[in-house]
């Protein structure tokens, strides 16, 4: 199996990659955003570039569910009282959510419902509205948001992933059928048979039953260079900033307490009210 094929099915619409932890499912999605090169929303810069003057401008966009809230219900669109919405993207800018279970876990779908309603709806008109497909992944598709996995036109599961200097060793199970993929189901193995009639029969109707039941299921093996270079332990990073930012502020307001301190003293020296306020503490402890 060629890589370009994995990248004609983020190309045609929305994919939901799924793998036990560690089997590639950020760099299945890394590598299809490097090669695709456009601009791109995601939780995690993929391209591991800045926007800087010396180094090669990022297609990276950070992702916020607000900014796709059309702000327009079911009853707007049948009562006629739509209000207007522009997508902020470039058109064909697409949505890559990591660790979608974090991001949107299915423990609290009501929840999520209430307070992203507006994106269930983009992600109902996203071809409409900026011709976008909306990209996902999880270790496991039961722990998805279920208005965000509804919308997955295409399922893959990473099976096995090995890096070594530089390159990519990778078997995938691609499904058309959610709950095949949350199954596991492996593709129809039976071989079609040759200059026998009645054989050739019985496959073709053992495979369309089969295709029937589950869908059409492929797995390949891929191998490629891998071009990405994103953190691939991209929350511990993200959560040791935010500790380190914490500890900034915490810096700042004590310098900025102290200071005021320092002022309130010499405030007082000026005054003369520091030596008497001394004095007033003294003679009470004597007291």
């Amino acid at each position: 199996m060629f890589f370009r094929t994995i990248i004609k099915l983020f190309e045609q619409g929305n994919v939901c990659v799924t793998g036990l932890k560690g089997r590639g499912k950020d760099m299945l999605m890394s590598n299809v955003v490097v090669r695709r090169k456009l601009p791109y929303v995601s939780n995690v810069n993929y391209d591991g570039r800045r926007s800087k003057r010396k180094i090669k401008r990022s297609l990276y966009r950070p992702f916020n569910p607000l900014d796709y809230d059309i702000k327009n219900t079911y009853d707007d669109f049948i009562k006629g009282t739509v209000k207007p919405y522009s997508f902020p993207h470039s058109d064909g800018t697409d949505i890559y959510i990591s660790d979608s279970g974090v991001y949107f876990p299915c423990q609290y779908n009501n929840d999520l419902n209430k307070k992203y309603g507006g994106f269930v709806s983009f992600l109902a008109l996203s071809r409409h509205l900026g011709n976008s497909s909306v990209h996902c992944n999880a270790q496991n598709l039961n722990r998805i948001w279920d208005k965000l996995r509804e919308t997955s036109d295409t399922f893959i599961t990473c099976n096995r992933c090995i890096v070594f200097l530089g390159f990519v060793f990778q078997i995938v199970t691609i499904y058309e059928n959610y709950d095949s993929c949350v199954k596991r189901v492996p593709p129809f193995r039976m071989k079609r048979p040759f200059f026998n009639p009645n054989r050739i029969q019985q496959y073709e109707i053992a495979k369309t039953n089969f295709i029937t039941a589950n869908g059409i299921i492929n797995r390949g093996i891929l191998f490629y260079r891998n071009k990405s270079k994103y953190d691939t332990r991209v929350f511990k990073s993200m959560m040791t900033e935010g500790e380190i930012l914490k500890n900034q502020l915490h810096d700042e307001l004590r310098d900025e307490l102290r200071g005021d301190l320092v002022d309130q003293v010499l405030s007082e020296l000026r005054s003369g009210d520091y030596f008497v306020s001394k004095t007033e503490a003294s003679d009470e402890k004597k007291n």
